[in-house]
């Protein structure tokens, strides 16, 4: 019993230094480096849901959010679903990551990923503006260009993060896209920034 009552005490702990993002982000097609800035005025957006319900959107496109962090968070890491084929991820106007395309290349697989983010970025108690710039294109292993988005969206700990994206993974392994292969795309997108970087 005191076994399962430590275990409560400790998802509750991590439930209360977590921010849950899902649900309405604001969204705009075509491109702007403004978009990423935290004073930009996006009050005319459009209201888009994530984890998305429909299939990835061809084009670029941009959404942002802004929120609160919670108090007591130290070293936030942000984990994101399948939102797009490419995506870069802003915060505060520092991009902090990303799924990167070669410029008229296929995108590598598109899988839940977390991303972390210099001291200072984000203050605990403090309001801050994520912007994620994203861009649809045409793929070859079309098959596997339409990857359900099972989140996560959240800012939270490392620890949780982690736990979060694996579980997001197994969920897509489940729906249709076999684990070996899942593991896969998770090996090719990081050769695939590997290259990039080099």
């Amino acid at each position: 019993m005191w076994r399962l009552s430590l275990g409560l005490i400790v998802v509750g702990a991590l439930a209360g230094q977590s921010l849950d993002l899902r649900g309405s982000w604001k969204t705009v097609s075509g491109d702007d480096p403004r978009y990423a800035q935290p004073g930009f005025d996006d009050s005319e957006w459009s209201s888009f849901e994530l984890p998305r319900q429909q299939t990835v959107r061809l084009g670029v496109h941009w959404l942002r959010r802004t929120a609160t962090a919670p108090v007591d968070l130290r070293d936030p890491v942000l984990a994101l679903g399948s939102l797009s084929h490419c995506y870069d991820v802003f915060v505060n106007g520092t991009r902090v990551g990303g799924n990167e395309c070669r410029p008229r290349g296929d995108p590598p697989f598109f899988l839940p990923s977390s991303f972390s983010m210099r001291p200072g970025l984000i203050g605990g108690g403090k309001p801050f503006v994520i912007a994620l710039r994203t861009e649809g294109r045409f793929v070859r292993w079309n098959q596997l260009g339409q990857i359900r988005d099972e989140g996560p969206y959240l800012l939270t700990s490392a620890a949780h993060a982690a736990d979060a994206v694996e579980s997001a993974h197994l969920r897509i392994s489940r729906a249709g896209l076999p684990g070996a292969l899942c593991r896969r795309a998770v090996g090719d997108r990081d050769s695939h920034a590997r290259a990039l970087a080099w």
